[in-house]
């Protein structure tokens, strides 16, 4: 069962300000990074984006493992699918760093 805070309007006040500013500074990162970013990826941004070799992304392609775009010879990537590729492949850590030896 949660604890009952009881606190002051003016504490209460101040933590409702704290979190909407934290909000609103991660949507606004969030909002730009989307912005700065390309909305297609070539073999050869995806190479340096995942450190994997143009050969490897070309592969990927001819198996159809990765989902791209062709346009003639040139194929892309959308940069939204790859990151949740990318997203989807991401392994937790197991360190617990407070059960950690010191």
């Amino acid at each position: 069962m949660e604890p009952i805070v009881v606190a002051r309007p003016a504490e209460l006040q101040e933590l409702v300000r704290e979190a909407v500013k934290d909000a609103v500074t991660r949507a606004v990162r969030e909002a730009v990074r989307q912005a700065a970013r390309p909305p297609y990826l070539t073999v050869e941004d995806l190479a340096k984006v995942t450190g994997w070799s143009e050969r490897r992304i070309r592969y990927l392609v001819s198996k159809r493992r990765l989902p791209h775009i062709r346009h003639g010879r040139k194929v892309l990537f959308k940069t939204s699918e790859i990151e949740a590729i990318l997203e989807q492949a991401k392994i937790p850590a197991q360190w617990r760093w407070w059960e950690e030896d010191r």
